[in-house]
């Protein structure tokens, strides 16, 4: 009789592997002189469970009970040669084996292999020596039909399928050693048996294992590039991410990369890699974020009246498939040349002067709103002056000195006049009231017209210098209403700004209401640090 014992994880598995052999592996004998030797056969598995290629030494014991008790017979077999975790020996062959002491009752086989036992020790479960002339249909007092059920229901491997699903057997798919029955992953995909089943997944073809995505969070209809990681990757063919499918690219056994637009359908959404042999694989969720646009400038913020013009509009969270609107009168304008950052949209021709509001709204639901202005003319820059002494500025000479200066220096052409008023006159009467739109040095709009700018309220502050850098909080000479006219009192101009002594009227560079020129009570004209705005013609 032939017998196998597999050494491995388990002291079950070798046990019932040894009786496995007992019943398919022995060889049809005849009747006949019962043998004092038998061939042996074992599986001899590392910690790991992969099969060992070595040389060992093997002791061999018969005893009367599974754990102590005495032997009743034992030899020593060294220098066994084991190739792929298989070796054969023949039990008898140093001390022949007295079939009498098998027949006095229940025995048990001991192994040491090196000097260290196997446990638990095989029962014996019948002589080593089959008495049917043919073919063995039984072992001991059990019917073969006991051990057929052993064969296909035990998981040898630990996990499903049964032992004679048609994936199991004693093929060996991966070459570990293994038979495909008694090890845990087929394939050697790194994935077992019974998580590929639970995935749909053939357990004898390699699956592919996604481990990561980066980055793990997109902006939904923003396109980006996803860099996946895992294992078994080098014949990923197709992927998906969102219901998009797309071809991978820089493909290695380790990762790849998709270029994929997430839709705004769902929160998150996972990678799905198809290898070139159907295999499957999904990666952990990738969250999908929803973010509202906002709108920073608008170059050019305005356009001359009665011509197209073309407009880029700055700002965050642009996405494909956002819509521009345009009021008075509401046109639908497509934009164009779209990222996340900017686009360009085409402005119809406007039949008058005045402001314009744009609606930006976004295929995942979001409205932004800002606007521009048609206007008649080119706009006019206005800024605030650095610091001037007091209010004895050299008149008002003196002042449009300082504003032409401080604009030469800063590089803007034209010629500049401060907004100051007099006993005898204001602003308005010093500047043209046809101009307009003003705007800082930046390009920010301050009004849309001479009108806009004298209603008591400008769009914006004018708290820029020449330069374009910002003006924290600063009064600023004026001695004129939110109209553009001169104050009544002459105690409001410090005396037609060529005195220190006195009161003149200032305005606040950081407001947009009345009190960016206007604001109450006069300031004492030998107070040094305020700043003059700057007006061009």
């Amino acid at each position: 009789m032939t017998m196998a014992t597999s050494f491995s994880r388990s002291g079950a598995l070798a046990l019932l592997c040894g009786l496995l052999a007992a019943s398919v592996l022995a060889p049809a004998v005849g009747r006949g002189a019962v043998p004092t030797r038998f061939p042996f056969q074992g599986l001899l598995l590392d910690a790991s469970g992969q099969p060992v290629t070595d040389t060992v030494d093997l002791d061999f014991a018969i005893f009367d009970a599974l754990e102590s008790g005495t032997a009743l017979w034992s030899e020593s077999q060294l220098g066994v040669a084991v190739v792929d975790g298989v070796y054969s020996v023949t039990l008898g062959s140093e001390m022949p084996v007295d079939v009498s002491l098998l027949e006095g009752g229940v025995v048990f086989l001991e192994i040491r292999v090196n000097g260290e036992p196997l446990v638990p020790r095989q029962q014996l479960l019948s002589v080593p020596y089959a008495r049917v002339a043919e073919t063995t249909q039984s072992v001991g007092a059990l019917p073969g039909a006991y051990f057929e059920q052993i064969v296909s229901a035990f998981p040898f491997d630990g996990s499903p399928p049964d032992n004679l699903h048609p994936d199991e057997g004693l093929a060996d798919v991966d070459g570990d050693g293994l038979a495909n029955f008694v090890d845990s992953d087929n394939d050697g995909d790194g994935l077992s048996d019974a998580d590929e089943l639970l995935l749909g997944n053939s357990i004898n073809l390699v699956s592919p294992r996604l481990t990561q995505v980066v980055p793990g969070s997109v902006a939904s209809l923003v396109p980006v590039s996803l860099v996946v990681s895992g294992t078994n990757l080098s014949t990923v063919a197709l992927a998906s991410f969102a219901d998009e499918e797309v071809v991978p690219t820089d493909i290695t056994p380790t990762s790849f990369r998709i270029e994929v637009t997430p839709s705004n359908l769902a929160p998150s959404a996972q990678v799905i890699a198809t290898l070139a042999n159907g295999e499957t694989g999904s990666s952990p969720d990738v969250t999908i974020t929803s973010a509202p646009p906002t709108i920073s400038s608008i170059s050019p913020p305005f356009a001359p009246v009665g011509q197209p013009t073309e407009i880029v509009i700055q700002g965050t969270n642009f996405v494909l498939g956002t819509q521009v609107f345009l009021s008075n009168p509401t046109v639908e304008m497509t934009p164009s040349a779209i990222s996340s950052n900017s686009m360009t949209v085409p402005v119809p021709a406007q039949p008058s002067v005045g402001q314009r509001n744009i609606q930006i709204t976004t295929p995942n639901g979001f409205i932004v709103a800002s606007f521009y202005v048609a206007a008649t003319a080119f706009p006019k820059t206005v800024f605030a002056s650095t610091v001037v002494s007091s209010g004895n500025l050299g008149g008002l000479a003196g002042a449009d000195a300082t504003c032409q200066s401080n604009a030469s220096a800063a590089g803007l052409a034209g010629t500049y006049r401060a907004w100051l008023g007099t006993s005898t006159a204001g602003p308005s009467d010093r500047l043209p009231d046809d101009a307009g739109p003003y705007v800082l040095p930046g390009g920010q709009l301050v009004a849309t017209s001479w009108t806009d700018l004298t209603d008591e309220t400008i769009t914006r502050p004018i708290d820029s210098v020449a330069s374009g850098a910002p003006v924290g909080f600063a009064r600023v000479w004026t001695g004129a209403d939110g109209s553009g006219n001169a104050l009544p009192s002459a105690a409001d101009t410090c005396s037609d700004w060529t005195s220190s002594t006195g009161t003149g009227r200032t305005g606040i560079a950081t407001n947009s209401n009345s009190t960016w020129t206007d604001s109450a009570p006069s300031q004492s004209c030998g107070t040094f640090g305020f700043r003059l705005y700057c007006f061009q013609e």
